[in-house]
């Protein structure tokens, strides 16, 4: 394998395992599996918390939608970048507002892995990669 195929599975790896992570909490909020509360609960929930109804909206969505397209590889990094802004609010309400340390570290790590995508893009084991062609990472090599 060369070093592109090497990083665009890496890519892939990482695109999997963020995804898997954000699927469980995701699908907590949205569809109030595993134990979840579902839409209703988390938006009384965020609520209580300060957070307007829209804002609490954008946060399913890019825990649950936002998931399932980083690992499709589709629209990849618009929904890293939801994710990231997600999970970078989640750091702060456990860090900075709660003094949560211990709480604190997943939603950071996850709001990293996230970065790291929307800088590097999905790679070319993604839908992006398919539906373009790789057209855009052609101009760049010319």
């Amino acid at each position: 394998m060369n070093r592109n195929k090497v990083s665009d599975f890496g890519l892939l790896l990482l695109r999997i395992f963020l995804a898997a992570i954000l699927v469980y909490y995701g699908s907590q909020k949205m569809f109030g599996l595993f134990g979840g509360e579902g839409i209703q609960g988390t938006i009384s929930a965020f609520e209580k918390q300060g957070f307007p109804q829209w804002l609490t909206m954008m946060a399913i969505v890019a825990e649950s939608a936002g998931s399932v397209a980083v690992f499709l590889g589709l629209l990849t990094r618009l929904a890293a970048f939801g994710i990231a802004c997600t999970m970078g609010t989640a750091s702060y309400e456990m860090f900075v507002m709660h003094t949560n340390y211990k709480d604190a570290h997943l939603p950071l790590a996850l709001c990293g892995m996230a970065l790291a995508i929307v800088f590097t893009g999905a790679g070319t084991f993604s839908m992006d990669y398919v539906l373009t062609r790789g057209k855009r990472k052609k101009k760049r090599a010319e």
